[in-house]
């Protein structure tokens, strides 16, 4: 399928995340107005990173300035929740001594941040 082809099968769809008990899913549904080429462009480079690695996208969107409004609310959730546990983790002072062993805890106003989250960054 040439690169032309696909975004035109693109214009008119949108990228959706999934959250699911073991973890999130990237698709695909038809969005609700005609996408630009900029949307295109940044949809397909978060649906490439989904399929090399699910934690590289998580830690893409974690350190990637705020999505904008023009993508699905289910992207700009997920990317709330992977910047919230990054930022969380960041000041966690036993981070170097416990390694993958740590865990992290959401306190209720990260999680009220997380779920409030304002659609017009």
């Amino acid at each position: 399928m040439t690169e032309q082809k696909i975004d035109l099968d693109l214009k008119n769809k949108e990228l959706i995340s999934i959250i699911t008990p073991d973890g999130f899913e990237l698709d695909w549904q038809r969005a609700a107005k005609q996408l630009d080429k900029e949307q295109i462009n940044i949809q397909k480079k978060l649906f490439e990173k989904f399929r090399e690695d699910k934690n590289q996208l998580l830690f893409y969107l974690a350190f990637s300035p705020p999505l904008n409004s023009s993508l699905s609310d289910s992207i700009i959730f997920l990317s709330k929740i992977a910047r919230a546990f990054v930022n969380k983790l960041a000041k966690n002072p036993d981070m170097e001594l416990l390694r993958e062993n740590i865990t992290i805890n959401a306190d209720k106003k990260i999680t009220g941040e997380i779920i409030n989250f304002s659609f017009c960054e």
